[in-house]
C-alpha cells in the first residue's frame, strides 16, 4: 500500500474530531531521480520521501483538516549517508491532521 492508501485507512478508522499525528522523512528539496531508485537509500527512508507539499496534499486528500507538517531536523543526502555533493534536501517531520467532527 502507498501512502495514500494508509492516510485513508487511518481517516477511516479515526472517529470525527481525532487527531493523526506520524513522523516521517519528507523532501526539502527535489532529490534526483538516480537517488530515487538507488537500493542504499531505502535504508534510510530516502528513496521514498516525497516533497512536503505532496505529503500535505495526501493527508488533505484523505479528508484530513488542519494540517501542520513540522520540520525536525532538516539534512542533506550526504549526512544522510550517501555521496558527497548529492543534490537536495530532505528532513525529519511531524505531520499532523485532524479528522472533522
Amino acid at each position: 500500500a502507498g501512502t495514500g492508501a494508509v492516510v485513508r485507512a487511518a481517516f477511516r478508522v479515526l472517529r470525527p474530531g481525532c487527531r493523526r499525528a506520524v513522523s516521517d522523512v519528507v523532501e526539502i528539496e527535489p532529490l534526483p531521480a538516480a537517488v530515487k531508485s538507488a537500493l542504499v537509500a531505502w535504508p534510510g527512508c530516502i528513496a521514498g520521501t516525497i516533497p512536503v507539499e505532496a505529503a500535505r496534499a495526501t493527508v488533505t486528500a484523505a479528508g484530513f483538516t488542519d494540517v501542520v507538517i513540522d520540520i525536525t531536523h532538516p539534512y542533506t543526502p550526504a549526512e544522510a549517508g550517501l555521496a558527497e555533493g548529492t543534490p537536495g534536501k530532505i528532513g525529519s517531520a511531524f505531520i499532523r491532521a485532524v479528522r472533522p467532527a
